[in-house]
């Protein structure tokens, strides 16, 4: 089950110890929220108490077009990335080439990027384009919750981990420059669980 957290600390803290209770290890949560400041410690305690319980975390690295790696430039939750596994971070590409999209932060502990473009409806009934590093973040959980739904045995966020660095395709670009993370390739990551 993909459970949807966008509000800031205490719910987050309240959805994490939720998830932790349930045993099921089929959890993946997806926080689409990016923050300056780092979190209250009843919060890391929740990511790192879903950590131990299986459940990836799976969080955006931000729209500012900042190396979030530098001093003064850190962004939470992705921060955690860096401590807690089962935190992954999950930078922005622009649709078809191996380029990062111009708005979205970047680090070397970055887990992997996803086209940052999706289609939605509004409130009215309408179609509307989103673009940015939430979107990318989303396709990855999905991805997370297809992987742990097809596997046969319960995926640790370690092995999700893994997986989902090693079948990235490498190759990404910001400004000429090669970044330390791959673009996602869902086929791979989801076959590599198959065997």
């Amino acid at each position: 089950m993909l459970i949807e957290c966008n509000h800031r600390l205490p719910r987050i803290a309240n959805h994490n110890n939720w998830a932790t209770l349930d045993l099921c290890s089929k959890h993946v949560i997806l926080y689409t929220s990016v923050q300056e400041e780092p979190f209250e410690d009843a919060a890391v305690a929740a990511l790192q108490s879903a950590s131990k319980a299986g459940i990836p975390f799976i969080c955006s690295s931000g729209n500012d077009g900042l190396d979030i790696s530098k001093p003064g430039n850190q962004r939470y939750p992705c921060e955690y990335a860096k401590t807690i596994d089962g935190v992954i971070c999950v930078a922005a590409t622009v649709i078809k080439e191996m380029e990062l999209l111009e708005i979205s932060n970047y680090a070397p502990y970055i887990n992997a990027a996803a086209p940052g473009y999706a289609f939605s409806t509004d409130l009215n009934g309408k179609y509307v384009a989103r673009a940015g590093a939430s979107c990318s973040a989303a396709m990855v959980a999905g991805v997370v919750t297809m992987m742990k739904s097809v596997s046969k045995e319960p995926l640790s966020v370690q092995a999700i981990n893994s997986i989902i660095k090693e079948t990235s395709t490498p190759g990404i670009e910001r400004k000429g420059v090669q970044m330390d993370f791959g673009r996602l390739d869902a086929l791979a990551a989801v076959k590599r669980v198959l065997g």
